[in-house]
């Protein structure tokens, strides 16, 4: 009797430990357990950050966002969904012409793209690439998985694709309803050399964001980052990494089903 409670009990451990570490690995920015990940720069030495948007393109926010970091100089990369980027050809250029890196977050950004297969992520991953490679003639080399949440076939066709996949180090949790003051108070507590910042251009079809609460945070993040002694660089300055890709078939490959799949999932 004792033996077997001794059992059970061994066998539930080692089964709750193998859940905490996959949904470790599936949810942890830093984990590497389904593959490599970048979620901070490769100098730590330097006092250097990058500033990254999720979500977007949107048309009512993203120019917003742009008008402030031109004003304030401020390099960025936005990782673009691209059900949101079809028929947003101009705003990709712009996003493009004024200094900022293009990225990929996928096409639909689903909730339940993390139990998906490869097959799944190899369209995923080729419909966004060819709405960025028709408005700005690159291929993005990075990408960032929705919400952070990865699976190893996912993981695998990233790497098939020769994506560098971005996490981040800190972020202000504005892809949720919040205020500027508790972003601009989440990231002083996390900001340090290298760090990856993560806010949202993207607005939320549910309405449970409030995009303004960005915009009125961005400036004075700016100013307190700055007023600490950090350097906004460029995401690929930041990891020492090339953002864009050389041009093959994969993209023109997909551009042919653009057409019929133009709403968002």
């Amino acid at each position: 009797m004792f033996t077997t409670v001794i059992i059970s009990i061994t066998i539930l451990l080692s089964l709750l430990t193998f859940c905490f570490v996959v949904l470790r690995g599936v949810s942890n920015p830093r984990s590497m357990l389904f593959g490599t990940v970048v979620h901070r720069g490769v100098d730590r030495q330097r006092r250097t950050v990058a500033l990254t948007f999720d979500d977007g393109p949107d048309d009512s926010v993203t120019p917003v966002i742009l008008e402030i970091l031109r004003r304030e100089k401020v390099p960025a990369a936005f990782f673009v969904i691209g059900s949101n980027a079809v028929d947003q050809s101009a705003l990709l250029s712009k996003i493009h012409a004024d200094g900022h890196v293009l990225g990929n977050h996928s096409f639909t950004h689903s909730h339940g793209g993390s139990l998906r297969w490869s097959r799944y992520w190899d369209e995923e991953f080729a419909r966004t690439d060819a709405l960025i490679s028709s408005a700005i003639g690159l291929r993005p080399a990075f990408f960032r998985p929705p919400m952070g949440l990865r699976n190893p076939r996912m993981m695998k066709s990233a790497r098939n694709r020769g994506y560098t996949t971005i996490t981040w180090s800190c972020r202000g949790f504005d892809g949720v309803r919040t205020t500027s003051k508790r972003i601009l108070a989440r990231l002083a507590r996390t900001i340090r050399s290298g760090s990856i910042i993560v806010l949202h251009d993207g607005t939320d079809p549910f309405g449970r964001r409030d995009p303004q609460a960005t915009i009125d945070a961005l400036p004075l993040l700016i100013a307190k980052i700055r007023a600490r002694g950090f350097e906004f660089v460029r995401l690929d300055e930041l990891i020492g990494v090339e953002p864009y890709l050389p041009a093959d078939h994969d993209g023109d490959a997909v551009s042919s089903f653009l057409g019929d799949h133009p709403e968002r999932h």
